[in-house]
């Protein structure tokens, strides 16, 4: 499967793959983590960055 995301006429993001997608919408989403275009992150990228290292290093042990 091949889905792709075109903005005025131009590909935005392609994705390539043979699994499904859980939600797809191109409205405001209070719990998404970026913005439907992907121009906004909306999360604190360095406090996520922190939990995932804290997680790799529990696991390490």
């Amino acid at each position: 499967m091949k889905i792709a995301v075109i903005s005025s006429g131009k590909t935005v993001d392609e994705v390539k793959s043979y699994t499904a997608f859980c939600k797809i919408s191109t409205r405001h989403d209070a719990n998404s983590l970026m913005t439907y275009d992907r121009k906004k992150v909306k999360i604190n990228e360095a406090e996520v960055r922190k939990a995932n290292r804290d997680v790799i290093n529990e696991l390490s042990k």
